[in-house]
């Protein structure tokens, strides 16, 4: 009936699923490949006999990392756009699970996981928050819980892989895999956003706060064009 027609589709255009459906591949592809660092543990402390302590340091390295530069990747998303920062994060991460296929040495985990995958998360969720918030605003608690399902389907999907492709043909290989993957996550965000993307509710804001008006007849500066300049 039209009650739940109205709940399936919660006044989002198709324009906007398109919109949600790229925030949630990156964060399924980047944080999918990150929670996937436990089934790796085995496998890296029998090669090198490193302790399991020594190992997981590393996880710890990309939640400090993270959570240190998402302070500027903040700064840098306002100045530069979400979809700078979301290919960054997606050539940085990528190289890092690419690199950590030739892994040899302690200090090359800390620098290819640690560092290089931390800052690739943090310019995953940031920019991701920042397009949400900047895109959707009634409807903006609905877009974040759709997008972080990305979170969990990540989980649910490449550690599995990422087990069976050690099993079957060894941890280096499993590592190139994950890499094509946060590449590949990020390519469809850097292709459909930009920095002047819309969502129907946006544009919907936007011709409100505009009387119906079209911008580029308003004199800038003037009360209604600066009204328009701030609804993006």
């Amino acid at each position: 009936d039209m009650n739940r027609m109205d709940f399936l589709r919660p006044g989002i255009s198709r324009h906007d699923w398109v919109i949600i459906g790229t925030l949630t591949l990156v964060m399924m592809g980047f944080y999918g490949a990150e929670l996937s660092f436990s089934v790796f543990l085995k496998p890296l402390i029998a090669e090198f006999g490193w302790s399991r302590a020594a190992v997981s340091g590393s996880l710890s390295a990309v939640e400090g990392i993270g959570g240190l530069i998402g302070i500027i990747m903040g700064i840098w998303t306002d100045r530069y756009g979400a979809r700078l920062l979301i290919a960054l994060g997606g050539l940085i991460g990528g190289l890092g699970y690419l690199f950590m296929s030739q892994l040899t040495a302690l200090w090359q985990l800390y620098l290819y996981f640690g560092l290089m995958v931390g800052i690739s998360m943090a310019a995953c969720w940031t920019p991701v928050a920042a397009t949400i918030a900047r895109l959707f605003v009634e409807k903006r608690l609905f877009v974040i819980s759709v997008v972080t399902i990305g979170i969990s389907l990540g989980h649910m999907i490449l550690p599995p892989l990422s087990a069976y492709l050690i099993a079957v043909q060894g941890w280096r290989l499993a590592y190139i895999v994950l890499a094509v993957i946060v590449f590949a996550s990020a390519i469809p965000a850097v292709v459909l956003l930009d920095n002047n993307s819309t969502s129907s509710e946006g544009e919907h804001r936007t011709r409100g706060n505009m009387g119906g008006k079209d911008k580029n007849e308003m004199p800038v500066g003037t009360r209604e064009f600066l009204a328009v300049e701030s609804a993006k």
